[in-house]
């Protein structure tokens, strides 16, 4: 029996499909990796960013829970922030950074601050908001990071 056109089309396009699938498979990222992020920000960032998880991840933690009560003050403060290509991350650490401290004291534009960071596991069920008194967006599995260094304008 001889193979025909189209059997060969359909051997081809699976051994396409199966490559594509092997290839992003090693592309994932995993916790402990670390990654380089364009964070969008403003000077009223450090008032308005807030996250609510009934998680800790680490050291650090949100401030409020998941349902919207303020926690006691504990840990580094992790807030939302959004990358330059519209991904949300979660990420303690960042108002720490000397390198961007003049920026969020003088006020002014907004700004890209570039940073590395540490992913440390993805968030579960988590509430975002980016405005001091707006509604908490009930977003899942964000991946948290520990910002490492940034640079700024």
């Amino acid at each position: 029996m001889r193979a025909s056109a189209v059997d060969w089309l359909i051997v081809a396009g699976a051994c396409v499909v199966g490559a594509a699938g092997f290839f992003w498979r090693g592309n994932r990222a995993q916790g402990g990796d670390f990654i380089t992020l364009s964070i969008t920000l403003t000077p009223d960032d450090r008032r308005s960013l807030g996250c609510g998880s009934d998680r800790n991840f680490g050291e650090a933690t949100c401030a409020y829970t998941l349902t919207g009560t303020k926690k006691a003050k504990s840990g580094r403060l992790i807030v939302p922030v959004v990358t330059t290509s519209r991904a949300i991350y979660l990420v303690s650490n960042l108002f720490e950074q000397a390198t961007l401290r003049k920026a969020f004291e003088r006020g002014g534009p907004r700004f890209v601050a570039v940073c590395r960071a540490k992913l440390r596991e993805p968030s579960g069920a988590v509430g975002i908001r980016f405005a001091r008194s707006g509604p908490f967006d009930m977003q899942s599995d964000l991946w948290v990071a520990d910002i490492q260094s940034c640079v700024g304008p």
